[in-house]
């Protein structure tokens, strides 16, 4: 292992996680040359034809796979793999809907520790990487056992709370804790 884990006093909560090979690649691990501006830009002149109205406005269109994309390469806070390693996050529980974005995510073991800092992790990337117009809903899957199933939805519930994630990042602590998770 490298280093000792930044959480709960150097104690690993899951030290045995499995981990996987990365799923496949994706159409958002494509590479933009940000050298020229052009390709990043979409100019005024690009986006208007005199037929149409000024007032319309071009919207980008995410898919899951993108979502995906944006994620699959956060840390987990314990352990030196990423969450798509440990299947924390799959394809397959991200969904897009309008504006919507459903994140569903399954920490290693029920009882996991670090489950608020993965999901603070997730909604913190896609606060920053998606356009304000998306609402985000991230929650933890749920396990069959009842207490662990009141703790999922106690943290899901505070994932999707905004002055709660606000009041967490404000944590000098907690924001370095999830800094660390991004590469």
């Amino acid at each position: 292992m490298v280093g000792t884990p930044p959480l709960a006093g150097g104690k690993i909560f899951n030290p045995d996680a499995k981990i996987y090979a990365p799923v496949r690649d994706l159409k958002s691990e494509r590479f933009v040359d940000i050298s020229n501006p052009e390709n990043i830009w979409v100019y005024a002149s690009e986006t208007t034809d005199s037929n149409e109205d000024p007032s319309t406005e071009l919207v980008e269109e995410f898919d899951a796979e993108e979502i995906f994309g944006l994620l699959r390469h956060i840390h987990d806070p314990e352990l030196p793999s990423t969450l798509e390693e440990l299947r924390v996050i799959v394809p397959e529980g991200i969904s897009v809907t309008g504006n919507n974005v459903r994140v569903l995510f399954t920490p290693t073991t029920p009882h996991c520790g670090a489950a608020h800092i993965i999901g603070l992790a997730i909604r913190v990337r896609l606060e920053r990487c998606l356009p304000p117009r998306f609402r985000l809903f991230v929650s933890l899957s749920f396990c069959e056992m009842e207490i662990v199933t009141l703790t999922n939805s106690t943290v899901t519930k505070q994932l999707n709370d905004k002055e709660r994630i606000a009041a967490a990042m404000e944590v000098e602590a907690l924001a370095g804790v999830i800094e660390d998770c991004f590469p």
